[in-house]
């Protein structure tokens, strides 16, 4: 299964969070991780936009009380 993981590259991962501290400690986490690439963005705006972009992940992590966002929106 680990020759399965690597052939399909590393698991993509996007934090959507307003507290840059989640965002940091997350991406400290998963760096440490074999395999796992890490974006982090501060408002479910920036998050539309970077998919908008036509980037491509495997795990979306959404706050879903960030202040002045409809993170249900997203979804």
């Amino acid at each position: 299964m680990t020759d399965q993981l690597e052939a399909q590259g590393p698991a993509r991962i996007l934090c959507v969070d307003d507290e840059w501290v989640v965002r940091a400690g997350l991406s400290h986490l998963f760096a440490q991780q074999p395999g796992m690439e890490f974006s982090g963005v501060a408002s479910v705006d920036d998050a539309f936009e970077v998919l908008d972009a036509g980037n491509e992940y495997d795990l979306i992590i959404l706050d879903l009380k960030m202040p002045g966002s409809e993170p249900f929106a997203g979804l």
